[in-house]
Formats: C-alpha cells, structure tokens, sequence
C-alpha cells in the first residue's frame, strides 16, 4: 500500500508540473483571432505549423519572454488564413496595435515562419531570429532591434508603412528591409551610432 500511495503521489506531482508549464505556454494550434484588447501573461507563445493568430484589436504581451511562429501571425488578414500572401499582393484588412512596453519581458521573436504585425510601439530591445514584418506605423520609444549578421533572414522588414523615433539608441543593429514604391531611409547602425541608409523600391 505504501509504495502504491507513493506512486500516487509522483503521478500527482507529475500532473502539477505539467499544469503549470501548460499555463506558462499561449499555444496556438489551429485559428485565433483576436477582436479586441487582450493582455497575453504566458512566457512562451508558440504558434505552431497548424495554427493562425490574426489580431485586429490591440495585444499586450505582458508576460511573454519569448514569440515562436511556425505557422501564421498576421495582422493584416480579416480572415484566418493557412499560408501568407505575398507581402505586395495580400490586401489590407483590419487593422491591430501591439504594445512592447519597457517593463515587458519579450526579448526574441523567432521560428520559421515571418511574423507579421500591423503596427507597434517598441520600448525595450528585442532579437530577432526571424523575420519580423512590420505592415503599418514603427514608433520607437526606446529599445534596440538586434539582428544576427550571418542570417541576412532575419530582418526587420516593413511592407510599406513608416517609423518614427528611431534614434542613436534606438535602430537595428543588423538587417532591415524595406518594400514599397519611392525613397525610404532604413534606421540602421552600430548599435550605438545610427547611420540611416536610403533606399528606392518599386515594389
């Protein structure tokens, strides 16, 4: 009876920690979307290959340390898609606001697949290991974007759209593209002096 309670006992404690990582993780595995403020607390979110997060109100990420996308994170879609469409092809749907704030602990955004936002306010310094579209509106408040420079895929990239803020301390420190019709001056340095760098599409 004794090693029968024991067993019990582990089985109990075993079902207790795989509780609190569940609730530690914002797993997306099929379609999510999101119609209006929502505050994300979960460390890790993770949208996997069959998963779709599409936000068109205003997502905090307030407690995540880490975003994972291997499926889809748009913010541009009004409806959830399975694969996205070309950054000069998918039309404009609604639109979503992401608040990265100072006292946020999001650090890395990565995965396989691009993740795409509408628009964002950024206070903190993030690494990217992955593709980060930006669709709309940049505003830097404080923080660096770092990039890997072995990996020209992982970039900043905006699909048109504009920034303001950017400044000695706060830029991209690696990769940044940018796709649309005209002159746009990418906000790129060392990582303490910014060097702007112009460029001219005609996506």
């Amino acid at each position: 009876m004794k090693n029968a309670g024991r067993y019990a006992y582990w089985l109990w404690l075993l079902g207790l920690l795989y509780s609190l990582e569940m609730k530690a993780q914002y797993i997306v595995n099929n379609c999510e979307q999101i119609n209006e403020t929502t505050v994300i607390t979960q460390s890790l979110m993770r949208v996997s290959a069959s998963g779709v997060f599409v936000n068109r109100a205003r997502v905090n990420y307030r407690g995540v340390s880490s975003l994972v996308n291997e499926g889809g994170f748009s913010e541009e879609s009004t409806n959830c898609v399975a694969q996205y469409a070309s950054p000069c092809s998918q039309s404009a749907g609604s639109s979503g606001m992401n608040v990265l704030g100072a006292d946020l602990p999001l650090t890395t955004i990565s995965g396989s697949s691009p993740v795409r936002m509408y628009a964002v306010e950024l206070a903190r310094d993030i690494a990217l290991q992955n593709e980060w579209q930006i669709v709309s509106a940049f505003d830097w408040q404080g923080g660096m974007v770092a990039t890997d420079k072995s990996q020209p895929s992982h970039r900043l990239h905006w699909l048109g759209g504009s920034y303001t803020g950017a400044a000695a301390g706060r830029h991209v420190n690696g990769y940044a593209v940018w796709s649309g019709n005209g002159y746009f001056s990418l906000p790129v340095g060392d990582g303490t002096k910014m060097q702007p760098l112009g460029v001219v599409g005609d996506c």
